[in-house]
């Protein structure tokens, strides 16, 4: 190892760990004085690893000589990356949504992969930009390439890890903050054309649970979440009450956004796909009574109302024939095995969401309205993500000026 770069009580020291030039050297040790120990009298050192250029490894030094200057060193500099992520995980978990905290849990397994052996208080931009470039390259979980969209979600998660890292007192400055992230290159969302969403709906049998699923997100916007959420009691004559999100974990959540939070009016449509579903369902539950009346009887047991299945304010919408709320993946498998022979190869079912509000946007409905009905915070999210133009729409377009 060669000698220092420079030295100086105020501005610290940089040493290089390669034996190379100072402009070839990659990785280098900084070592900065934090005041006296009273104990010892003696200047308390504080060190810290840094990869990158000279350069690099001078703003790094002036980062950490901020921190000192202004008290804010973090005290706990021995935590690993990997204990304050399953700690912060824990803590994660009593918080948020179900859905929310699972793709935490993903998103700190992809970056534990490079920072195993990492300490908080090493962990830098150029470091954060290293993690996300191996993902990127195929250095995954999985072993696959990670799209830029997702290395991007990665990267938000990080950024709220680090920020309560220093609120505990582990870290004095946010990594990701200067930290370069992915691009989304995520395509637009797709909405069918008019003539595709009729040939869908077409296919679709209201009776089979997943399959309504489908049917609400193309005729009414209901996303997957929503669907599943539904309970028969919210069903109210002529309006679907949209109260609740029912997630993978099996939890039924009052819609965590105000806006989601809404009541849309039901076409005649939706009123005889409800119909139909529901009295399938209840021709389930009476098979289902049947069966249980000849057991009980047979075995010279009373029957009691409690053993026997009936449909209430609180059943399912989407539920199998015992009345078991499905969970959302249920319609999403259903989906990604039958949508090539229904013809519908590329689509998602959220791709049904879209398509019934871009439905309505060429039909010309008032961005107002179509908010409501989408339950978004702000008219921008509709418009920006939600609506889209297809290839009719753009030769229409370009035909009124066809010079």
């Amino acid at each position: 190892m060669k000698g220092q770069v420079h030295s100086n009580m105020s501005k610290g020291t940089i040493y290089p760990l390669e034996d190379k030039p100072k402009g070839k050297c990659r990785k280098w040790k900084l070592q900065a004085y934090n005041g006296r120990d009273l104990a010892t009298g003696k200047y308390k050192r504080i060190y810290r690893t840094v990869e990158g250029t000279y350069t690099q490894a001078q703003k790094e030094l002036r980062l950490l000589l901020g921190e000192i200057e202004k008290g804010k060193v973090a005290k706990k500099r021995c935590d690993l990356f990997v204990d304050y992520a399953d700690k912060w995980l824990e803590q994660r978990k009593l918080i948020r949504e179900h859905a929310t905290w699972s793709k935490n849990v993903d998103h700190v397994k992809c970056a534990k992969l490079h920072l195993a052996d990492a300490r908080m208080s090493e962990i830098t931009p150029q470091v954060i930009e290293t993690v996300y470039r191996k993902l990127l390259d195929g250095e995954s979980p999985s072993g696959r390439k990670l799209s830029g969209t997702y290395v991007e979600c990665i990267a938000r998660t990080l950024h709220k890890l680090f920020s309560d890292a220093i609120k505990d007192g582990v870290i004095a400055i946010n990594p990701c903050d200067d930290a370069e992230k992915p691009k989304n290159d995520t395509p637009e969302r797709k909405a069918l054309p008019t003539s595709s969403i009729y040939e869908l709906i077409e296919k679709l049998d209201p009776r089979q649970p997943t399959q309504l699923v489908v049917l609400l997100g193309i005729k009414a916007g209901i996303c997957r979440a929503e669907a599943h959420g539904l309970s028969w009691g919210d069903i109210d004559g002529d309006c679907i009450h949209i109260r609740h999100n029912f997630d993978e974990g099996g939890n039924l959540k009052t819609t965590k956004v105000k806006k989601r939070t809404r009541t849309l009016p039901l076409t005649d449509s939706v009123k005889e796909d409800l119909k139909a579903a529901r009295t399938h369902l209840q021709a389930l539950f009476d098979r289902y009574n049947k069966k249980t009346m000849q057991m009980l009887e047979s075995k010279g047991v009373e029957i009691k109302k409690s053993d026997l299945l009936r449909i209430t304010d609180e059943t399912p919408v989407i539920c199998d024939g015992h009345g078991n709320r499905l969970l959302p993946h249920a319609s999403s498998q259903w989906w990604t095995r039958h949508r090539s022979e229904l013809g519908f190869d590329d689509w998602t079912i959220h791709d049904m969401r879209h398509s019934y509000l871009s439905e309505l946007a060429r039909r010309k409905i008032p961005i107002k309205v179509l908010q409501e009905l989408a339950g978004h915070e702000k008219g921008s999210t509709t418009m920006d993500i939600y609506l889209h133009a297809n290839d009719e729409d753009k030769r229409k377009a370009v035909a009124v000026v066809d010079w």
